[in-house]
């Protein structure tokens, strides 16, 4: 293990991971085969470091199996920060919320929470698109702050106290995979995200205001001398010439093609490549195992 140039404490380590988007999928298990995670080696974890796990779940529900099964993967898999995207819920309605946190606190002596999801202007519980971050007790005494994109709902985020006054951002987002709004119906992300920015601007692109946004919100931490960790659904390839924009002008790096020799799977059912991915700062890329 080399010595990390950003820490957490004085002796944690992010150890970086993630899961194979819908690989495991709380609705659905139909495909045995395919679930489980890619990434880092899943050892036990020890003392002194820390994991993040990052799914795409395409959709939460208030069930108690959806909780369980959810439950079930956060332990198997160790995360110390969970991250997801596409949770398909409108975070904004307290009632469901409230229920869904408390449900998932049973058998943890503490978690800490960040959601996100587009505010527009409805309290049904169910919403497209809406990220979450789920915190447990290795990091939650180092948390010193939460939000989220408001009132886009594109990304929720954490922030921890490193070593040496050192502060590491750590954000889940979600971007819309449509580029157009021909024949897209009105709750679609893109739709919802589109009537927001239509409200302010007289050319819209859901898409390109996303990076725009996110590269702004990201270079401002680096700015501030903070390191940024990013789990992300970016809908697009690792070649796409908008994502690789934004990495080149965050600094951001692929956190698994330098720690891992294995090619990346599809991340999607209906699809041939990678699409989700943990992007990390110079630090945080020094620190991962």
């Amino acid at each position: 293990m080399r010595p990390p140039t950003v820490d957490l404490d004085d002796d944690q380590h992010p150890d970086g991971h993630n899961t194979h988007d819908q690989m495991y999928n709380c609705r659905n298990t139909q495909h045995p085969a395919r679930s489980g995670a890619w990434g880092d080696n899943i050892s036990s974890l020890t003392e002194g470091h820390v994991r993040f796990v990052f799914q795409n779940v395409n959709g939460l529900s208030s069930s108690t199996g959806i909780h369980e099964a959810l439950k079930s993967k956060m332990v198997e898999l160790q995360g110390t920060v969970t991250a997801l995207a596409e949770t398909n819920v409108n975070w904004k309605n307290f009632n469901f919320r409230d229920n869904w946190e408390t449900l998932l606190q049973r058998s943890y002596s503490t978690l800490h929470f960040s959601h996100s999801s587009c505010d527009d202007g409805h309290h049904r519980p169910m919403q497209r698109g809406g990220t979450s971050m789920i915190c447990n007790h290795r990091l939650g005494a180092k948390l010193v702050d939460k939000g989220c994109d408001n009132p886009m709902g594109r990304w929720s985020w954490m922030k921890f106290r490193g070593k040496r006054g050192t502060k590491v951002l750590v954000i889940s987002a979600y971007q819309v995979s449509q580029t157009s709004a021909r024949g897209l119906g009105m709750e679609t992300v893109y739709m919802q995200h589109w009537r927001k920015l239509a409200k302010t601007r007289a050319k819209v692109n859901p898409r390109a205001q996303f990076w725009e946004d996110l590269t702004l919100f990201i270079c401002q931490a680096t700015a501030s001398q903070e390191e940024v960790l990013l789990m992300i659904d970016a809908n697009a390839d690792i070649y796409d010439p908008q994502f690789v924009t934004f990495l080149l002008d965050c600094g951001l790096h692929d956190l698994h093609t330098n720690s891992t020799v294995d090619l990346p799977p599809e991340t999607y059912f209906r699809g041939t490549k990678k699409i989700d991915f943990c992007l990390g700062t110079g630090g945080v890329l020094a620190s991962v195992m």
